[in-house]
């Protein structure tokens, strides 16, 4: 089974019968950026991209994150699982993304992160949730409309680690958790 982000985007694509051109062209995404995730130069497109060359490759987003995209439940060792959403919450800097991320893409992405966690998908919440939290980490400095998703996100995110027996204790250190609390009061849906 393929390792990284551009070795499971490869083989989707080669699967549809797409040409890194043709995957550009339908998805709206880069052909630069495109040939960088397959090529592994990029680890970090934002969600909202994945998500839409996911959908013209007719796969799942979390599929193209993790390789066991469709395993789902709560894992027997949640702790391990939770290392890259622990270090995207603490993380004091932000990776130089290609892309800024948009308002629409990540409310869109935290609608799809409350349906999984609604439908118990926790599993794939932890591979979605480290470049959604990056992506509304970025847009958080961009509009004050990202500040909301933020909170939002890291609402979330403390729920699903508490209930996955992951206890969310590093929420409380991070240097996004206090701008998040204190600017949106109420933020959670």
């Amino acid at each position: 089974m393929p390792d990284t982000i551009g070795d499971r985007l490869r083989k989707a694509r080669k699967r549809a019968g797409l040409s890194q051109r043709d995957l550009a062209r339908e998805s709206g995404v880069s052909y630069s950026l495109i040939t960088k995730i397959e090529q592994n130069e990029r680890q970090d497109a934002r969600l909202e991209t994945l998500h839409r060359i996911a959908r013209v490759l007719d796969t799942t987003t979390t599929a193209l994150i993790t390789s066991d995209g469709d395993r789902q439940g709560i894992p027997p060792e949640p702790s391990a699982q939770w290392d890259e959403v622990r270090d995207a919450v603490s993380a004091t800097t932000l990776s130089d993304i290609a892309e800024s991320p948009t308002v629409q893409g990540v409310q869109a992405a935290v609608a799809a992160a409350r349906r999984g966690y609604q439908s118990g998908e926790f599993a794939g919440l932890a591979a979605l949730l480290p470049p959604l939290i990056r992506d509304a980490h970025v847009l958080a400095d961009l509009t004050p409309e990202g500040v909301a998703l933020r909170a939002d996100v890291l609402t979330m995110t403390a729920r699903l680690m508490t209930q996955s027996a992951t206890p969310p204790i590093w929420l409380t250190a991070s240097p996004w958790s206090t701008s998040a609390a204190g600017s949106c009061s109420g933020a959670d849906k």
